[in-house]
């Protein structure tokens, strides 16, 4: 008799104990766990998906320029009036607009 998930307990095998893939070294493999206890199961195209994009996040952050300066600049731009002007409100409408 399988008794599935009766009464919440998961999938059970017909021994009694649970029976699940875990998640051990980051990979999956096949193993048990208590009950009650979480389980992840990720792909290896999951795994490879999440390692390319790990790699290209931090491809980016290391080429990204520090834009400290040049967010001090725009911020001293804006706070000096240097661009409360009608031709910077209609440029910025049309950028926003995709003019």
């Amino acid at each position: 008799m399988d008794i599935g998930k009766i009464q919440g307990l998961g999938n059970v095998g017909r021994d009694h104990t649970p029976r699940s893939k875990g998640v051990e070294g980051g990979r999956g493999q096949s193993g048990t766990r208590a009950v009650g206890g979480d389980v992840a199961n990720i792909s290896d195209s999951g795994r490879s998906t999440f390692d390319k994009v790990q790699a290209l996040t931090e491809k980016l952050q290391a080429a990204a320029p520090d834009r400290a300066d040049l967010i001090a600049d725009a911020k001293a731009r804006l706070e000096s009036g240097e661009l409360d002007d009608p031709v910077v409100y209609r440029s910025v409408a049309e950028k926003l607009l995709g003019e």
